[in-house]
């Protein structure tokens, strides 16, 4: 009996170990492109007023095919985008650069929608936040003189 027991367990572990080696391969196979950033959120902290409210996304195409970003939608008015137009190849990387307009006073957490032709992530939202200060009160007078 316990030796019935001891080759049901043995086989029952090497059925596992074969089983999570082929999802690796798969998963390392899969053909297609693949967007990967290396960060989908960036907090400014605080940025003056007309301060540079732009981050550049970096993104890796991890895929066997190019990866081609289709567009980039943005939230709202107060944010503009530009981002790689040209065919990205497997290994190479791309870019998405946001801009948040520092003349608006305040809080931010803004998205950017960022489309491609990977099939498994189509779309990623990129996230751009932090705090336009106040505009100092000087500088209002300086501009009154």
């Amino acid at each position: 009996m316990k030796k019935v027991i001891y080759i049901f367990l043995n086989s029952l572990f090497a059925i596992s170990v074969v089983n999570a080696q082929n999802t690796a391969d798969n998963k390392k196979n899969i053909a297609g492109a693949h967007i990967s950033f290396s960060n989908t959120a960036h907090d400014f902290g605080i940025i003056q007023y007309l301060g540079n409210g732009s981050y550049i996304y970096v993104f890796t195409n991890t895929g066997t095919e190019p990866l081609v970003v289709t567009n980039c939608i943005k939230g709202c008015g107060c944010t503009s985008v530009t981002w790689t137009k040209d065919p990205v190849n497997p290994g190479e990387k791309g870019m998405v650069k946001a801009t948040y307009d520092t003349r608006k006073v305040g809080d931010f957490n803004r998205g950017v929608d960022v489309y491609s032709n990977d099939l498994e992530n189509p779309k990623i939202n990129l996230r751009l936040k932090g705090t336009v200060e106040k505009i100092p009160i000087d500088s209002l007078s300086d501009t009154h003189n």
